[in-house]
């Protein structure tokens, strides 16, 4: 196994504390407009013959799981970045001292 490293453990501290949890009234809209879409996927799927209906809600299962995967390790990276570029403003303001 792959070991992790400190980064990694923080963000995911982080995360099972819900500090990237935000009320944002912009985050509101974007979920409302999510749930919209998936209801009319779930119309869609209704109206398509049995057979076909499984096999579009297999593919959609698919592009579902692999999207979360991607955000999830988006949002790592991009708190990776953060973390490092917050170190090095750091040590570029205690090295001007």
């Amino acid at each position: 196994m792959q070991e992790r490293n400190l980064i990694e453990q923080l963000f995911e501290k982080r995360d099972m504390d819900e500090y990237f949890d935000f009320n944002n009234e912009e985050l509101k809209k974007l979920s409302k407009i999510m749930e919209a879409t998936e209801n009319k996927i779930s119309n869609l799927l209704k109206r398509v013959h049995p057979k076909t209906r499984r096999k579009i809600g297999y593919q959609f299962d698919k592009y579902q799981q692999k999207s979360f995967r991607y955000y999830e390790k988006e949002r790592g990276l991009v708190y990776e970045s953060g973390f490092i570029d917050g170190i090095n403003l750091m040590l570029l303001v205690m090295g001007k001292k």
